[in-house]
């Protein structure tokens, strides 16, 4: 009986020591486990576009929250983007927390968003150790957004004796637009509500000489709105108008034509674009340009852009033989170029002194060189801008007036009319001078 109860002590004595073995075991394995474990770093959060925003689609910046990182080891972003959240274009974002992409390839990066059209975007993070492996990943949510929808097309406005009307072309799946504009007028309600099919307002009580900003937004069946389209009017009564940056200019009738009272001030052509050419500005201003105008090259360097406001044209040739006539030039000198006396076209009926400005002009041996100004073109001395010096020669004593028209075809300039303060008649040259610059009239179309 002793020997049994040695045997079975002996034995549980056994049974403890591989307990408290295997419990070391277990604890030195469970150890290694968390030591060997490494947390994924946090989900991340997107912030825009946010979920059913609506985006310009020429370039969208993604933004989000960092993510964090327990370890705090080194973490990478990868942007994916998508038209129908099965097939995803990925983007490396690198460690930043935005990212632009635009919808035209270049230097950055690119995705063919199109307008009205919905989108979607996540993004996924890695952590990395100092040996650069990944040593854990999380995916954001799926986020959706849209696209703006097409704005309105070929918007045009006229504008006249206190009144703007606007005009477009509505785009696809349009259900309205909205016209807003400022400065605000007291008897007219905004935003202005046009349906489909319209295509046009017409405001009346505007203020003259006031200039105001349009915003027209087109609205798509899902209320989403597209970006403004953007035009400027300036009412003016009927004897002003103004150029493309809304200088304005007094006009006359003479006989069948309107001309431009005033020299002209422009620095952008017709269509709106800058006045230059690969060697630069082709206009100068000088001190006195807000009374004379700019000066500009010749109209053979322009390659038939027009610097004159709408409906308006430097005048040919042709168009200052019809104002000479209805002057009173004789036909029989009309066509005469410069000779000897370079200002004997319609000197004895004074047609020169006809149009020349009351006043500015300085005197000729005692005698008054201003003109008479019959017909309110108040022709002004404004003279010439001299390229090499930088300043503006003759003003006081000559005007000039450029004309568009060429004497033949091998002509290096154009005709030019010339009026002086000593003279009473008008000079017509083909002039050709390329280091000088002229002030510059126009005549209504």
């Amino acid at each position: 009986m002793r020997i049994i109860i040695y045997e079975l002590l002996k034995y549980n004595d056994m049974l403890k020591r591989t307990l408290i073995l295997l419990t070391v075991a277990l604890i030195a394995v469970t150890s290694c486990k968390k030591q060997e474990e490494n947390q994924p770093p946090s989900k991340p959060k997107l912030l825009t576009p946010a979920k059913g925003a609506v985006v310009a689609p020429e370039s969208i910046t993604f933004s989000w929250e960092a993510s964090t990182d327990a370890e705090g080891e080194a973490m990478e972003y990868d942007l994916a983007v998508s038209s129908d959240s099965v097939d995803w274009k990925y983007f490396s974002a690198g460690s930043a927390i935005s990212k632009t992409i635009a919808n035209k390839s270049g230097n950055g990066s690119y995705y063919a968003f199109e307008i009205g059209k919905k989108y979607y975007w996540k993004l996924s993070v890695d952590s990395k150790d100092e040996g650069g492996q990944i040593t854990g990943s999380t995916e954001s949510d799926v986020v959706s957004f849209y696209t703006s929808p097409s704005g309105v097309a070929n918007l045009s406005k006229t504008s006249g004796d206190g009144f703007v009307n606007l005009a477009w072309t509505d785009p696809a799946g349009l259900t309205r637009v909205e016209v807003t504009f400022s400065p605000a007028v007291a008897s007219i309600t905004q935003p202005i509500t046009v349906n489909p099919g319209v295509g046009k307002v017409e405001l009346q009580g505007m203020q003259n000489e006031t200039l105001y900003r349009f915003y027209v937004k087109a609205y798509n069946s899902l209320g989403h709105t597209s970006k403004p389209d953007t035009i400027k009017a300036l009412p003016l009564s009927l004897t002003l108008i103004h150029d493309n940056e809304f200088n304005i200019y007094t006009t006359v009738q003479i006989g069948t034509q309107t001309w431009m009272r005033e020299n002209l001030r422009a620095t952008k052509w017709q269509d709106g674009t800058l006045m230059k050419d690969n060697w630069g500005l082709m206009y100068s201003v000088a001190d006195q340009s807000n009374v004379y105008g700019n000066y500009y090259k010749r109209p053979d360097y322009w390659n038939g852009k027009n610097p004159c406001p709408c409906g308006y044209h430097v005048p040919s040739d042709a168009d200052v033989l019809t104002l000479e006539r209805f002057l009173g030039m004789p036909e029989a000198d009309l066509l005469i170029e410069t000779g000897v006396n370079r200002n004997d076209r319609g000197r004895l009926e004074k047609v020169g002194s006809s149009i020349k400005s009351k006043t500015g002009w300085i005197d000729y041996q005692g005698v008054s060189g201003n003109g008479l100004d019959l017909y309110g073109l108040n022709i002004s001395p404004a003279g010439f801008y001299d390229m090499q010096t930088k300043e503006v020669k003759g003003q006081g004593s000559s005007a000039y007036i450029p004309t568009t028209t060429k004497s033949s075809e091998n002509s290096t300039g154009t005709y030019f009319r010339f009026l002086y303060y000593d003279k009473d008649g008008i000079t017509r040259w083909d002039y050709s001078w390329g280091g000088e610059r002229y002030t510059i009239r126009c005549v209504k179309d």
